[in-house]
C-alpha cells in the first residue's frame, strides 16, 4: 500500500507572460487616467503639495539627495540638537535612497519623487493583480481587484502623507 498523493495545501495558479503584460499596461493605463494632473506637472510641483506632512516628505528627499553622505548617517541640518533625524521619518529611507540615485543621475527632485510615489501606486495595482490570480487564477476579477486597489480612493485621498502610498507591501506579505 502506497500512501495517497500529497495534495496542495493551496493551488497557485500563475499568469502567462502575456495575462501579465497586459494587466501591468492596463494598470498604467489606469494610473495616468487618474493621476493625468500630476503626469501635467510632473516635473516642476510635488505630488502631494509642500505643505504638512507632504511638506515633511518633500524635505526628507531634498535631504536624502544632498546630504546622503555628506553627513552622518541618520543626521540631517535640523532639529538641532536631536539627534538621527531621518530614523523618525516614517520608514521613508528606501524612497529617499531612490530619490538621492535618481538625482545623481539628472533628474530633478521633483520628477524623482513623483516618479518614485507614481511607481509605488503603480505597484499597489499590478502586485494585487497579481496575488488574486494566483489565489483566483481568474483575469479579468484580479485585474479588478488591481485596478481597485490602485485607484483606491482612501488612499488617493491620502496623497499628503505619502508614506501611506507605499501599499504595494500589502500584497506581497
Amino acid at each position: 500500500n502506497s500512501p495517497p498523493p500529497q495534495q496542495q495545501f493551496l493551488l497557485i495558479h500563475r499568469p502567462s507572460h502575456a495575462q501579465s503584460l497586459l494587466a501591468g499596461v492596463i494598470c498604467l493605463v489606469t494610473l495616468v487616467i487618474i493621476r493625468w494632473p500630476a503626469f501635467q506637472f510632473i516635473n516642476s510641483r510635488f505630488l502631494g503639495g509642500t505643505t504638512g506632512d507632504s511638506g515633511l516628505y518633500v524635505w526628507l528627499t531634498r535631504m536624502f539627495s544632498g546630504h546622503l553622505f555628506s553627513s552622518a548617517w541618520f543626521q540631517t541640518p535640523a532639529l538641532y540638537p536631536y539627534g538621527d533625524s531621518l530614523a523618525w521619518s516614517d520608514n521613508f529611507l528606501l524612497p529617499g535612497l531612490i530619490a538621492w540615485c535618481l538625482v545623481r543621475i539628472g533628474v530633478s527632485i521633483e520628477l524623482a519623487y513623483n516618479l518614485i510615489i507614481l511607481v509605488s501606486t503603480l505597484l499597489s495595482g499590478f502586485l494585487t493583480f497579481k496575488v488574486a490570480f494566483n489565489l483566483s487564477g481568474h483575469f479579468y476579477g484580479s485585474l479588478s481587484a488591481g485596478i481597485f486597489f490602485l485607484s483606491s480612493a482612501y488612499i488617493s485621498g491620502m496623497l499628503g502623507h505619502p508614506q501611506l502610498q507605499f501599499t504595494f507591501f500589502f500584497p506581497l506579505a
